[in-house]
């Protein structure tokens, strides 16, 4: 099984300048498993419930030792769209964070704990945009504030010069999206990708082969997203083009 280390391309490209570029499908139907620890790992025990004053979704998330990892509120069962109060738990049973939604999906507070109970963070937000906050090192300091949630980058120009446009395709005047989505392991380490079967074979393995390529140096070229300094486990979408222009 190759091994790939490449995350997200945060931008969108206009249809405009690419109109002989061919798209496919969001249908990511072929799977690559790089660490079966993450395809295969326990979910956890959801008991789910509805709050009858304001009609959200409670989902009760316990691990398969039954210790309480969160308490979710959502809009619906089946959309889980966050809504609400979210309350979050360490391995102690102590609170870890409270997120509070007063839009669906867009948070407009969070609260931070340490394992021995000390307030860690109280962030404001206007739907996700940092109004103000305060942090604090765990003796209840204040200490230098850092930003409570930092999404993944990637280092966008080594992977397009690192891209090797497959010479069949060349011929063929063959231009083309790939897309993968992948789990990146907040060690910094791809664990699964999900691609498109219908992409053509020569682009997909264009694209492995360019990822093998750079996932030897791990943090160099891409790095895992940061939720209140610490890196999380998250899946990424990544687009990649191959463009004769």
């Amino acid at each position: 099984m190759r091994k790939i280390f490449m995350i997200t391309i945060l931008f969108i490209l206009a249809l405009a300048s690419c109109s002989t570029i061919r798209y496919k499908s969001k249908k990511f139907d072929g799977l690559i498993v790089l660490d079966s620890s993450y395809y295969n790992k326990p979910k956890p025990i959801e008991i789910i419930s509805k709050d009858s004053a304001t009609g959200y979704t409670i989902v009760r998330s316990l691990s398969q030792d039954s210790v309480l990892q969160s308490i979710e509120s959502f809009d619906n069962e089946k959309d889980r769209n966050f809504i609400g109060e979210s309350k979050y738990y360490h391995s102690n049973g102590k609170l870890k964070k409270v997120e509070y939604y007063q839009n669906k999906n867009l948070y407009s507070s969070v609260k931070t704990y340490y394992q021995n109970g000390q307030l860690k963070r109280d962030d404001i937000f206007n739907d996700r945009v940092f109004v103000s906050g305060t942090c604090f090192d765990s003796l209840g300091n204040e200490a230098f504030h850092t930003d409570y949630q930092v999404n993944p980058s990637v280092d966008i120009e080594s992977l397009q010069n690192c891209l090797v446009y497959p010479e069949n395709m060349l011929t063929l005047n063959r231009e083309e999206i790939v897309s993968f989505r992948i789990l990146l392991t907040k060690e910094g380490k791809i664990a699964i990708i999900k691609y498109q079967k219908d992409n053509s074979a020569e682009f997909i393995e264009a694209a492995l082969n360019c990822a093998l390529k750079l996932s030897a140096k791990t943090f160099k070229y891409f790095k895992p997203s940061i939720i209140d300094d610490e890196p999380e486990d998250s899946w990424i979408e990544i687009p990649v083009r191959f463009s004769l222009r």
